[in-house]
């Protein structure tokens, strides 16, 4: 789904990539766990590097959680402030390329996670 400011909250949905299942019947539900929703009336836009979007939803959705809070200095820090005990090497690129969105451009109407350039989701994690 497109990421726009303006429908990035709790649902987790703005910016989230996905796959169009066209034409599938009413009955037709999907596997779990995923989460399968209407698009229909979304605005929907391709995704070239799966990994790429990936990493940068994930990096908006540690945003959206961190949101109004300091922002953590370390690995051990912001795996406190998340509440977890360990972070996948997505994890670590999408907190990465967060830390280099404060100090990069910001483009207009984007939710964080959406505004570092893309080589910030393809580095390696410290």
């Amino acid at each position: 789904m497109t990421p726009d400011v303006s429908t990035w909250d709790g649902t987790s949905f703005c910016g989230a990539p996905g796959k169009v299942v066209a034409a599938a019947p009413y009955w037709w539900v999907c596997d779990q766990p995923l989460t399968c929703i209407d698009a229909a009336s979304e605005r929907l836009e391709p995704v070239e590097d799966l990994e790429n979007a990936f990493r940068r939803w994930l990096a908006s959705r540690i945003a959206w959680e961190m949101r109004g809070r300091p922002r953590p200095t370390s690995q051990e820090e912001w795996q406190r402030a998340l509440g977890v005990t360990t972070m996948s090497i997505d994890a670590r690129i999408a907190i990465q390329a967060l830390v280099a969105e404060e100090d990069g451009n910001v483009a207009q109407g984007l939710p964080p996670g959406f505004r570092a350039p893309d080589d910030a989701f393809e580095r390696t994690p410290p």
